[in-house]
């Protein structure tokens, strides 16, 4: 059966991130900005993912509709990138000549970077999505934490590329001069995943093992930040 409830939802997040990033729609700079953390971020996506992950029976199944949303919208969001914004092309080189063919190629690439981002997560937000709900005692609730900590990663990577004054006066006086402040929206990526995983965890009784809930949450939050991290350097000099 083709699973339909992904690809719509994976369209209606890539117009929803499309919007938020491409279209003009006039809105100061702080609102623009939320609504770019809402529409377009790791969060709504991964969120997305794991809630439609969830309503499957079988683990082949979350994984399947978890990654279809996630290419679907992946997919989706380029080529209108590519067909209706143009971002690429209008660009010269240095002699003068076009540079469209480096802008489309460098679509191109990001799109396959980001294509095989969603599949590999897709499969991973499937499988613990489907093990925090037919599963129970610790095996659910490092699948409740791993999941929560994939989903709060991207703020974790915004913090590690940019510590906030606020966290590094702990550690160094007069930080204020060097750092910036620390930014609503990466406050938002790191509240919600948390709200998320209390809702888990009481959802499904996961509170009796709590060690093992927080440490995946933290241990995962580090370790997809650094891969964010690695994902970010690699853009950069493509």
């Amino acid at each position: 059966m083709t699973p339909i409830r992904p690809v719509l939802a994976g369209i209606l997040l890539a117009l929803l991130a499309y919007a938020g990033d491409d279209i003009d729609l006039g809105l100061d700079f702080w609102t623009a900005m939320m609504l770019s953390a809402v529409t377009s971020s790791g969060l709504t996506w991964g969120l997305a993912a794991f809630l439609i992950a969830r309503t499957t029976g079988t683990r082949r199944q979350a994984m399947r509709n978890a990654t279809v949303l996630l290419a679907t919208a992946t997919v989706t969001y380029y080529l209108m990138i590519v067909l209706i914004s143009r971002r690429w092309s209008g660009g010269t080189l240095q002699d003068g000549s076009s540079a469209d063919r480096y802008g489309l190629t460098h679509i191109a690439v990001m799109t396959g970077v980001w294509l095989a981002g969603s599949l590999a997560a897709g499969a991973l937000l499937g499988i613990l999505a489907h093990t925090v709900r037919h599963r129970c005692g610790p095996p659910a609730a490092m699948a409740a934490g791993a999941a929560c900590g994939l989903l709060a990663s991207e703020s974790g990577y915004h913090l590690l590329r940019n510590p906030p004054a606020e966290l590094m006066e702990l550690f160094q006086s007069g930080a204020r001069e060097f750092y910036g402040p620390l930014w609503p929206t990466d406050m938002i990526g790191l509240i919600v995943p948390m709200l998320i995983l209390a809702w888990l965890a009481t959802r499904h009784r996961l509170w009796p093992h709590w060690p093992a809930l927080l440490l995946t949450a933290a241990a995962t939050t580090v370790a997809a930040a650094l891969l964010w991290l690695t994902t970010a350097l690699i853009a950069h000099y493509v």
